[in-house]
């Protein structure tokens, strides 16, 4: 019998469900649990795994193991395991592959139909680079819908949601939030007004808090670490899981204590329900603001929402039912199960989309670079590296046609080459192809280099409603230089011819987009050349954070300063990207700010997020942060 498969690739795990003869169902994925984490390994002969293999090496191989996959989908700088370089879109595919070989495993036969599902929020350039994952995978573009919809479609299913009722899907997970506003409509659901979203918000937010608040606790203990040290790795990952225990324990519990093993002492941190609601307690109200924004959007008022549903693993910490109630004065539903939610909704719609021309969605071409091997029976299934390409090498000797004696020639008689017609033509022309590369390669090593592009920002952080400058150079002279942005929203500012110098200076640009990190781009339209920049909006009266530059190259230094905090209240800063850490947390002064000077820089190139939370009052505020190559890079 056939069967129709939803999967939700989350940022912290990966879930399946599948619908047949009218039930959904959920699909263990993982050894003793239905979901798994959204982790990949990477083996030391070139084998990627994915699951629960791959979670239980992530504290001591924590430099082979991906973590948070999703969040960097559009970030161009490439996840880096074992010193090897994996793209995002690749290492997406390497769970989608493990999942439906699971399913596939587990119902003992392809499903017809397959439905990803993806954050609401994410713009056409975030969608286009999702429909390469899977490609990666070996599907041939399965169907995609939104979270937020499929949850819509699980709680319609299972509730018997009535013609015309308004939900509003509240979807905080593991990386991300959304906010959608849906109305059952002709048997399925329709989205009002425009989603929103707030890039790295969620559950991995919620763990970095408590990681703050037990550096915090032991006298910044955790700053002090020397991050260059192998066995820091191990125990800063030991101590990641620790706090996503102490965060799950808190949503039951009224305190908890994480235990601290660091390579030269071991310690215990207790923290309450309390404390750790007032560490959070900011990003939950900015979520909140955005859920409102929403619903004005879709020109609804609180009253009339049928309920807000609360999805996501997230969603499970009790002060969020409490603060959304209290703000929209409406009732929330949460699912015994937040996490299987949208997995449960993408069963329910690929069950009711058609079937496929072809007939199947899986893929007959080699689609990945990583080539799929069906594991046995119990274990998981492997995506096997191929490796490296080798030294070219001089051609081997053709073989000789069948029946030729394939053994040397007698000795004292003359080899085969000795007979052959000498061919003066042929070195004639060897030497001329020679000539011709040598005079080429001196070309190409006495010409000018290219300049590199590179656009500039008159800020790191801006509010909404103020203005900002952003400077492109290095493109072709004369060309047209386009500006645009992704992020929360996504939209062209417009394209502007560079001058003689290939420099464009687009001024006085007005941020009117919700709150949230952008990444700006630059690309010259006949160079094809493109730049970066990293842009954080802001709510009008928060707190501000400014760094001495926009743009660092790697191994240089810039400084940070945090304003807007209570007075002589700790603020931890860290920073988020191609890698994630903790810059340290200093007391801000009696006017509430703090500064930190000549942080050293030495992380990979790529579009950074600096973030200073006040550990007492909640405040948070948040800066983009280019790091560049250095020259020679």
């Amino acid at each position: 019998m056939g069967y129709s498969l939803g999967v939700d690739l989350g940022t912290t795990f990966v879930a399946a469900a599948v619908s047949a003869a009218n039930r959904v169902k959920m699909i263990i994925l993982g050894d003793y649990a239905v979901v798994v984490p959204a982790a990949v390994y990477l083996r030391d002969d070139g084998v990627l795994i994915a699951g629960d293999a791959a979670g239980a090496r992530a504290v001591n191989s924590p430099e082979r193991v991906a973590r948070d996959i999703k969040r960097r989908l559009g970030n161009p700088t490439p996840v880096i395991l074992g010193g090897q370089h994996y793209g995002v879109t690749e290492l997406l595919g390497v769970l989608l592959h493990h999942a439906v070989e699971k399913v596939v495993e587990v119902q003992g036969e392809r499903p017809e139909r397959v439905l990803l599902t993806h954050p609401a929020n994410w713009g056409p350039f975030r969608r286009v680079l999702f429909e390469e994952v899977p490609q990666h995978a070996g599907l041939d573009h399965p169907s995609l819908v939104t979270e937020s919809e499929a949850a819509a479609a699980n709680y319609a299913a299972s509730r018997k949601l009535a013609e015309g009722q308004v939900v509003a899907v509240y979807d905080l997970g593991g990386g991300t939030f959304d906010a959608t506003i849906l109305r059952k409509q002709g048997g399925g659901v329709e989205i009002l007004g425009t989603p929103e979203g707030i890039e790295r918000m969620g559950g991995v937010d919620f763990d970095d808090a408590i990681r703050s608040y037990v550096d915090y606790a032991a006298n910044g203990v955790l700053s002090e670490l020397d991050l260059a040290d192998p066995q820091t790795s191990v125990a800063l990952a030991r101590l990641h899981q620790d706090c996503v225990a102490a965060k799950e324990a808190l949503s039951v519990s009224g305190e908890t204590v994480v235990p601290v093993f660091l390579p030269d002492r071991h310690l215990e941190v207790r923290i309450t329900r309390a404390e750790f609601e007032d560490l959070i307690r900011a990003s939950i109200e900015s979520t909140i603001s955005a859920l409102s924004r929403t619903l004005a959007s879709a020109q609804v008022d609180p009253v009339q929402l049928s309920a807000v549903l609360l999805v996501g693993g997230s969603s499970r910490i009790p002060l969020v039912a409490r603060m959304v109630s209290a703000a929209l004065g409406c009732r929330t539903v949460v699912d015994a199960h937040p996490t299987h939610a949208v997995a449960l909704g993408a069963a329910t719609l690929a069950a009711q989309a058609p079937m496929p021309a072809t007939g199947t969605i899986f893929s007959t071409r080699v689609q990945r670079r990583a080539v799929g091997t069906r594991a046995p029976a119990g274990t998981l299934p492997e995506i096997v590296m191929p490796p490296p390409p080798p030294t070219p090498q001089a051609a081997p000797k053709p073989k000789p046609p069948p029946g030729r004696p394939t053994s040397s020639p007698p000795t004292g008689s003359a080899s085969p080459a000795a007979h052959r017609p000498r061919r003066p033509w042929l070195v004639l022309g060897t030497i001329a192809a020679l000539v011709a590369a040598t005079a080429a390669a001196a070309f190409v090593l006495l010409k000018p280099a290219s300049p590199v592009p590179q656009l500039t920002l008159s800020t790191c952080q801006v509010r909404i409603g103020e203005t900002y400058v952003a400077t492109a150079s290095g493109f072709s002279p004369g060309e047209n230089v386009r500006f645009s942005w992704t992020g929360p929203t996504n939209g062209v500012m417009g394209a502007f011819p560079a001058d003689q110098t290939g420099t464009r200076v687009h001024g006085g640009i007005l941020e009117k987009d919700p709150p949230g990190t952008y990444a700006i781009f630059a690309t010259g339209m006949t160079s094809g050349h493109t730049s970066t920049a990293g842009l954080v909006v802001t709510d009008t009266g928060t707190a501000r954070l400014a760094l001495s530059s926009c743009q660092v190259p790697t191994g240089q230094t810039y400084s940070v300063s945090a304003s807007g905090f209570a007075p002589g209240e700790n603020v931890r800063i860290t920073w988020t990207g191609a890698r994630d850490g903790l810059i340290g947390t200093f007391p801000a002064d009696a006017a509430g700010a703090c500064s930190h000077q000549r942080i050293p820089q030495n992380d990979p190139p790529g579009t950074y997020t600096v973030t200073a939370t006040g550990l007492a009052s909640g405040r948070t505020t948040s800066a983009g942060l280019q790091v560049l190559p250095t020259s020679g890079r």
